[in-house]
């Protein structure tokens, strides 16, 4: 999956580092910092592509300016490359963070298991690596089956799955478009 500019939202830019544990300040191209609150990913424009970065943290600082913490930005040294970079929110998450907030008491934020989910569409064309059998290929897709998503990895003509499940894959690099995982003996020989 790649994505452009124009079809993101352009949510502002990165002005300043905030301490020492890879914290930043983002300047928003909004007057409402409240729309931001249930974020869980944005896109960080690095040498002309579009990266995706993972919230760990976030917090409104004033109307239109919020403090992020990044997953895989844990120094300023880490920090640093991205600061006056822009980002970009997918228009969906807007959409949605809006609606969401309009529904009734009863209709409360979307389940965590699906925004997770739905943040791992975007690790397609990441890299698999296993902690014992090295390169294992591209992620090509996420495979949508109940209560026990599938990443299809594809390498030269090979092709097989890996359940999608925090034992299995144990990080994902956004910075570096990697995928760690530790599958077990035998999965990948099927």
């Amino acid at each position: 999956m790649t994505l452009n500019k124009e079809e993101l939202y352009h949510g502002g830019k990165i002005l300043k580092l905030h301490g020492f544990k890879g914290e930043i300040i983002v300047g928003l191209n909004s007057p409402n910092a409240d729309d931001y609150t249930e974020l869980k990913i944005i896109f960080i424009e690095i040498h002309h592509s579009l990266v995706p970065y993972f919230i760990e943290k976030l917090e409104i600082l004033n109307h239109d300016s919020i403090k992020l913490k990044l997953a895989d930005v844990n120094s300023t040294s880490d920090a640093k490359p991205i600061l006056k970079a822009e980002i970009f929110i997918r228009q969906e998450d807007i959409t949605e963070m809006k609606f969401r907030k309009s529904r009734p008491n009863g209709m409360g934020p979307v389940n965590h298991r699906d925004v997770v989910e739905e943040n791992l569409r975007l690790i397609s064309g990441f890299k698999v690596l296993d902690d014992m059998l090295g390169d294992l290929g591209v992620v090509e897709e996420i495979i949508e089956l109940p209560n026990n998503p599938l990443i299809r990895v594809v390498n030269d003509d090979r092709e097989f799955l890996i359940p999608l499940n925090k034992h299995i894959v144990l990080k994902i690099d956004s910075k570096k478009k990697v995928v760690q995982v530790s599958v077990p003996d035998g999965l990948v020989d099927l």
